[in-house]
């Protein structure tokens, strides 16, 4: 991200709590003996916060009292996106994770997030930001070719499978993160 993330160990955060993106400080802190298993999740959440300025018209951004926007908010209540095609194919990340596959309707995903929250009494679960941060972490745990329970872990238990997309939605979405990322590492690699 350009040199604007920090890495910290050990500060912040609450009790149980294994990790955490401040947006603030665009600081990723891993707590010091639970924040294995967290760092694809948190990674999300700062790329989410990075490149909302970059994919969507937020307007100025430079006062005091300025907003923390995530895209995957700005994607959620329709904010006018940058024209540029690396936006339009995170876009289509956005789509294939909270939509169903014909883009009329919440994706099953987003119904079992909402149903957590119901459970568990609070609004958590089916926020665009831990949305996007649990499909992110589930996909590279998919990776057969990632094998790092620091990076992630826990998202194929059968008691949190709920949580996290199924095992086709998790291919979709990886198709849709590589068509992003791919063309997005190369443009920045020239």
């Amino acid at each position: 991200m350009r040199g604007n993330l920090n890495l910290a160990f050990g500060t912040g955060g609450r009790k149980g709590v294994q990790a955490h993106y401040a947006p603030n400080q665009r600081e990723l802190a891993l707590a010091k003996n639970a924040g294995a298993g967290a760092l694809a999740h948190e990674f999300w959440h700062a790329f989410d916060h990075y490149i909302a300025e970059k994919a969507f018209d937020i307007g100025d951004r430079s006062g005091p009292q300025t907003k923390i926007l995530f895209a995957s908010d700005c994607w959620l209540t329709n904010t006018k996106h940058l024209p540029h095609p690396l936006n339009d194919r995170l876009l289509n990340v956005f789509d294939t994770v909270l939509l169903s596959a014909d883009g009329m309707d919440r994706h099953d995903y987003v119904s079992r997030s909402v149903k957590a929250d119901k459970a568990a009494g609070v609004n958590y679960f089916s926020q665009p930001t831990e949305m996007m941060a649990r499909a992110f972490e589930a996909v590279v745990e998919s990776c057969s070719e990632i094998e790092n329970s620091y990076l992630v872990s826990g998202t194929e238990k059968q008691d949190m499978i709920s949580l996290y997309p199924d095992i086709m939605h998790r291919q979709a979405i990886s198709d849709a993160l590589l068509a992003y990322f791919k063309p997005l590492g190369e443009a920045l690699s020239r």
